[in-house]
């Protein structure tokens, strides 16, 4: 139990340990502590990836190289020399590393809008999915299905899921709250086809900090427009105001606040 409240501190990061988080040393504690309880990973080819890194393979030769260099491009003056010779090795353990992930390309990545439940008369009941892929090469490419999907089994709401057929729902492996797309909190979620994805960061108080996706990592903490905090309060919908009384169009009417659920998530989390 110590080990597994100890790997809760990713849940707590700062802004600097975030600038310098080891995405790949996490993984492989990770896989580390999943062998040591028993529990199988969802992918079963990361058995490959944490192999590879635990023999010493090349993986391991590629993943250390893109390490130093992430580091060293805090500095990028004692790069000039050195330039030509990086980007021949960095072109080449980046294949490595790549070739290594290509077995994502059997999963399919889906946002989740929203549920409804279908419980006609004398039918089984259904479940109506606002479903979208994010399997694309950019994210202007993203977009929501034009019609729902009807399935008998259900999936989890406002969330990011990965599961290996959309024709079978499970099992699947639901990635938020790490992972979330901003436009799935909205109030009319089933009405914005656009993606607008956010990775979990690092935590700021009692908030916690994500960052949009397709920006650059080393550059968004200081960009606030690419930053969402589940502390952040929506204003509430003014369209149907011409319908309020006078009395009600006097009152301050305090905004939602939709993220607040992934704090939960996360609390959670720290002590499951």
């Amino acid at each position: 139990m110590s080990e597994v409240a100890d790997f809760g501190r990713f849940f707590c990061l700062n802004p600097a340990q975030f600038a310098g988080f080891d995405y790949i040393g996490g993984f492989q504690e990770l896989c580390g502590l999943l062998q040591e309880n028993g529990i199988a990973p969802f992918l079963p080819e990361a058995a490959f990836c944490w192999e590879g890194l635990k023999d010493k393979k090349e993986f391991y030769d590629a993943y250390l190289f893109l390490e130093s260099i992430r580091h060293r491009l805090e500095k990028p003056a004692l790069l000039q020399d050195k330039l030509a010779g990086l980007c021949e090795d960095g072109e080449y353990f980046l294949s490595v590393f790549l070739s290594a992930l290509a077995f994502l390309a059997n999963y399919q990545l889906l946002t989740v809008r929203d549920i409804i439940l279908c419980n006609y008369r004398h039918r089984e009941a259904e479940y109506r999915h606002y479903l979208g892929r994010l399997n694309a090469h950019t994210e202007a490419r993203l977009g929501l299905f034009r019609e729902p999907r009807v399935f008998k089994d259900f999936l989890d709401s406002d969330s990011i899921v990965l599961l290996k057929n959309l024709g079978h729902l499970r099992p699947y492996l639901n990635l938020t709250p790490f992972y979330i797309d901003k436009n799935a909190f909205a109030r009319d979620k089933q009405s914005i086809p656009a993606m607008d994805l956010f990775t979990f960061a690092y935590c700021n108080g009692g908030e916690y900090i994500y960052v949009k996706s397709s920006s650059n990592l080393l550059q968004s903490p200081a960009q606030g427009h690419n930053l969402l905090s589940t502390s952040l309060e929506i204003s509430q919908d003014n369209r149907n105001r011409r319908l309020k009384s006078k009395y009600l169009l006097s009152r301050h009417e305090p905004g939602s606040r939709p993220f607040l659920v992934l704090e939960e998530q996360f609390e959670k989390l720290k002590t499951a």
